[in-house]
């Protein structure tokens, strides 16, 4: 309903004539109950519409065709703007609530490394580029698996987290206990139980402990196969060579925050634990410095281009970003 609250309303009628008074009231609940799919579609949509249609979120190029490549293989360059969609639509999300769309905005924040790992990849198959001294020990072939591994994960956050966006902000709290009556392994319901109660009480911690269960969420659950298939793609005797590359280049997308090596060289960005305590440890974690900017800050962070913020991730300096 058009300017009504999402949730339980009542409308009263009173009739009054002479001596004659009578009133009638009517409880409504104002939410849509629809399933994650058709969310997921609302999100699509929303893309079509911030990108004038040039987008489908559900369409992705694969190399050589359906016939060609058996393994269905989504390369970065051909998805490029599926990508760069997707965290344009992070930032949307993050802009149209920033006090409680707080994983939104890191998660905008965070495709800037990504998006460079994966123009400095692409430079790398072309060759002719000096690419950092660690990368020597991984071929082209490698780079083009490693790309088809982060393009699907970022396909994975997207249908797993941006549906969820979509439901809170057009029908509230009740849209997401709809969808989690019918499945709860759907979404963490009570991860957005904090967020909402957060919000209706003005508290920032719960907002803020809500949107970082959010975050563990897509960490621990939906990229433990990203980081499972990277940890395979090169081993030498058992030792995931990608995974300690990527430890070793991890940079932290919130300016100022300490680099994944910071930490120590023999830590592995593929371990969730480790990775976790990078995200949160309480001195300097990405989440603490992430929140702890003023909200003005934040925005300027998020509304920095991703392909202008990428750049000061770019390992390949003679090349521009993708």
């Amino acid at each position: 309903m058009e300017g009504i609250k999402p949730g339980p309303i009542t409308l009263e009628f009173k009739y009054t004539k002479g001596s004659l008074t009578f009133t009638h009231k009517q409880k409504f609940k104002v939410v849509t109950e629809q399933s994650k799919a058709a969310w997921q579609q609302e999100a699509r949509n929303e893309i079509l519409l911030e990108t004038l249609g040039a987008t489908d979120i559900n369409n992705y190029q694969i190399a050589g065709g359906p016939f060609l490549d058996l393994l269905q293989r989504k390369y970065f360059a051909m998805n490029k703007d599926n990508i760069l969609a997707v965290y344009k639509h992070y930032e949307k999300i993050y802009m149209v609530g920033q006090e409680k769309h707080l994983w939104a905005g890191l998660a905008k924040l965070a495709g800037a490394p990504v998006y460079a790992g994966l123009s400095d990849a692409q430079w790398g198959r072309f060759g002719g580029y000096v690419m950092p001294s660690v990368m020597t020990l991984v071929s082209g072939a490698i780079l083009k698996d490693i790309q088809t591994i982060l393009v699907q994960a970022n396909i994975n956050i997207y249908r797993d987290l941006a549906w969820q966006f979509a439901a809170y902000r057009s029908s509230g709290i009740l849209a997401l206990r709809f969808v989690n009556d019918q499945d709860n392994q759907q979404l963490n319901y009570a991860a957005w139980q904090q967020i909402d109660n957060g919000v209706e009480e003005n508290n920032a911690t719960k907002i803020s402990n809500g949107n970082i269960e959010l975050l563990r969420r897509e960490q621990r659950d939906i990229l433990s196969q990203t980081y499972i298939d990277l940890d395979s793609s090169v081993s030498i005797l058992g030792f995931p060579v990608v995974s300690w590359v990527f430890s070793i280049l991890a940079e932290n997308p919130v300016p100022g925050g300490p680099d994944f090596s910071t930490f120590s060289e023999l830590r592995l960005l593929s371990n969730f634990n480790e990775r976790w305590d990078w995200i949160t440890r309480s001195s300097d974690g990405m989440w603490p410095l992430w929140t702890a900017a003023s909200i003005n800050t934040r925005k300027g962070w998020v509304e920095i281009p991703l392909r202008t913020r990428a750049d000061d991730y770019n390992r390949v300096h003679l090349a521009p970003i993708w």
